[in-house]
């Protein structure tokens, strides 16, 4: 990773958890307290627990509320972190929450010299006139790239959430009736491209549980950051998803 994309992924995640940066280095486990954790994040999102770990460094993210609890469960830790102790914390912190969602998979990103993009078939943007234009501009507030099928509907799409002035995270979802078909390859391209042509740091974050999601964002080029996961509320998402 170059020192470049590590400082700005860094930064963001950093400020994210409401630690410094250094703390994403130094090695070991800590639990800490923040006032992000209560108060509203990008779009309206509330996450009340946030983990990220990478190369020994793990900082786990809650409310006042859940410290000691989380603490509990760090204590008991004798491996390596990994997805299943992110869901474990989560499971702590959702039933405070009805309508919660939860991710606990890895944060991927992309650098400028390692991208691979794909172009088997041609993506646009989305129009005013797709069905699911007033739900996708109501999620993302970057562009929303598709790949339409023969009849012109749109099999798959990548939207961009502009979470950070140079960190923009790509979201991905193929319709059913056309998945195997590199339709997820293609948008999530196109949303890279235009992320590193913006001087910005695509970020991708993918389920544990969903490894073909992983396996598109390697094959453009996309390496791993850190192992994530995170517990989200929205009132007007009834997705859930950060």
């Amino acid at each position: 990773m170059s020192s470049e994309s590590a400082a700005k992924l860094e930064r963001f995640f950093a400020g994210e958890l409401g630690v410094s940066p250094e703390m994403l280095r130094e090695p070991g486990w800590r639990v800490v307290s923040s006032p992000n954790r209560e108060a509203r994040s990008w779009h309206g999102y509330n996450l009340p627990l946030l983990l990220l770990s990478r190369s020994g460094s793990t900082v786990v993210s809650v409310a006042q509320e859940f410290v000691n609890a989380t603490r509990q469960v760090m204590d008991t830790l004798h491996e390596a972190i990994d997805p299943r102790v992110g869901e474990n914390l989560v499971d702590l912190v959702a039933p405070r929450f009805p309508g919660a969602k939860s991710l606990s998979g890895y944060a991927m990103y992309c650098e400028p010299d390692q991208f691979r993009p794909c172009l088997d078939h041609p993506s646009d943007l989305l129009r005013p006139t797709d069905p699911q234009w007033d739900d996708m501009r109501a999620h993302f507030d970057g562009p929303v790239f598709v790949a339409r099928v023969e009849t012109g509907q749109v099999g798959s799409w990548a939207g961009i959430k502009c979470k950070a002035g140079d960190v923009w995270e790509i979201s991905v979802v193929t319709e059913e009736a056309y998945r195997r078909r590199g339709l997820a390859k293609v948008v999530v391209s196109a949303a890279a491209c235009y992320i590193l042509d913006h001087g910005a740091v695509p970020l991708y974050v993918y389920p544990a549980t969903n490894e073909v999601s992983g396996r598109v964002a390697r094959s453009l080029g996309f390496t791993q950051f850190a192992l994530e996961a995170y517990c989200s509320v929205s009132d007007s998402d009834p997705t859930g998803m950060w």
